[in-house]
């Protein structure tokens, strides 16, 4: 499966582009990007390896999300959700094993085993979930004023 490439954006309200920065590093052998807005003391990790996963949030040096897992590679060994994980082509649930955008109609194959299901049987938070083939392709700082 060829890769596919993460995009990340960051939105930032003031010209102080100082304030605002991007980095790619390690933590337990996976890259990660770190996000960072220093004038509000804000940092988010995303592991693209793990479904392009935001697993990390801390404001003022305290941890926001929930997270069963001390490490990554626990995590990667019993992948759950947690964090803000990317949830694509569709989040929450669908009713049935398809659905429709545009006009088309789209039918899940079940037997793939690239979804997840509810309680209920109904496919819940899209096909890449738990995708590894995400790579950075771009960081980027964008200037937005009036967000």
């Amino acid at each position: 499966m060829r890769s596919a490439p993460l995009l990340l954006s960051f939105l930032v309200s003031s010209m102080a582009s100082a304030q605002y920065f991007s980095e790619l590093a390690r933590e337990d052998g996976f890259e990660i990007v770190r996000l960072v807005n220093a004038g509000s003391r804000t940092e988010v990790r995303i592991v693209p390896s793990l479904g392009a996963n935001a697993y990390s949030m801390k404001v003022n040096g305290q941890e926001i999300f929930w997270s069963p897992f001390k490490t990554l590679t626990e995590f990667k060994a019993k992948p759950t959700l947690n964090g803000n994980p990317f949830l694509a082509p569709w989040a929450n649930r669908i009713d049935g094993d398809g659905y429709t955008v545009n006009g088309k109609r789209y039918q899940l194959n079940g037997a793939l085993g690239n979804f997840r299901r509810d309680g209920n049987g109904n496919p819940i938070h899209g096909l890449v979930v738990y995708a590894s083939e995400w790579t950075v392709a771009s960081r980027l700082a964008r200037f937005s004023h009036g967000i």
